[in-house]
């Protein structure tokens, strides 16, 4: 059996610094990785409720376009959305109606702004 050999404290020292310069550099990483991910599935959209524009964060865009209609209304309306209701229906640029129960990320682009139409509107 082989005897240990004994270790100085510089070279412990060392060891011990270069792990944590390596721990640091993977939570560096780690960090980088996160945002650099959730920047690219961040989308926003904008939602005009009458005179009021209503910047939504949608996330990756999974929900439904109904969804965009019944957040701007929470944020339109102080009763959250009980005085108003869902809107009828939700138009992009040029008045093309939306399917409500598509996607968001499939029909809609990142800072794009389209319309939640109530009652009485034109």
């Amino acid at each position: 059996m082989r005897a240990a050999t004994p270790v100085g404290n510089q070279e412990r020292e060392g060891y011990s610094v270069n792990r944590k310069i390596g721990a640091e550099r993977e939570k560096l990483i780690y960090i980088y990785i996160y945002i650099f991910c959730f920047s690219l599935v961040t989308m926003r959209i904008y939602v005009h409720v009458r005179e009021k524009v209503i910047a939504l964060e949608c996330g990756d865009g999974t929900q439904d376009v109904i969804w965009l209609g019944n957040a701007a209304m929470v944020h339109y309306d102080a009763s959250f959305g009980r005085k108003y209701g869902s809107p009828n229906c939700i138009q992009k640029e040029g008045g093309i109606t939306c399917d409500p129960e598509a996607r968001v990320c499939d029909l809609l682009d990142d800072n794009q702004h389209v319309f939640a139409v109530l009652d009485g509107d034109d």
